[in-house]
């Protein structure tokens, strides 16, 4: 048989309940994007200098000695060994055969001139066979000469030394030779 469900008459309204406590949920922070690089600000001005030095630094340890290195060999270098003692004296060689003659050497250099010798005798005081000696005894540039031979003869002079010097010759008479020279010494005059 069908069940009919009839409604009742509402009921009364129920209690307002306790209201609860509220519960801080955190939000999470989502960084931002990252700002672009500042402008750098000008340099300041230089300190002044310091003119305390500073404290000096403490003297470090000395290292260890290496370890020497082995000695290489190079090849081809001879090192010499030491001198060995001397040996006796030998024997003395035989004579060996004279040698060629040598070239004849250069003429020597001339000797210095020597004293004066003494003076020779005195010279004939006049003609002679044709020929006239003088003898000029104290050096001088001038010699005249009276000789009487009524000619114009040759004349032939040398000093003490016996060196040929030529000077100037003046006749002035068949009886008279004057001799000139650039310096004064003595010697013999020969007229022919």
């Amino acid at each position: 048989m069908p069940v009919i469900l009839i409604p009742g008459p509402p009921g009364s309204q129920g209690q307002r309940g306790i209201p609860g406590n509220a519960i801080p949920i955190p939000v999470p922070t989502v960084p931002g994007p990252v700002g672009g690089q500042g402008i750098g600000g000008p340099p300041g001005p230089p300190g002044p200098p310091s003119t305390t030095p500073g404290p000096a630094g403490i003297p470090g340890t000395q290292g260890e000695r290496g370890i020497p290195g082995n000695t290489i060999t190079i090849p081809g270098i001879s090192i010499p060994g030491p001198v060995g003692p001397k040996g006796e004296k030998g024997d003395i060689g035989l004579q060996g055969e004279k040698g060629d003659t040598g070239d004849q050497g250069p003429q020597g250099i001339q000797g210095e001139k020597g004293d004066t010798g003494d003076t020779g005798p005195q010279g004939l005081s006049g003609a002679a066979a044709g020929r006239f000696i003088f003898v000029q005894q104290s050096p001088v540039t001038i010699w005249t000469i009276t000789h009487n031979m009524n000619s114009y003869p040759d004349v032939f002079v040398m000093d003490t030394g016996g060196n040929i010097v030529e000077g100037d010759v003046l006749y002035p008479s068949l009886n008279q030779v004057i001799l000139s020279f650039s310096a004064a010494f003595g010697g013999t005059a020969v007229l022919t």
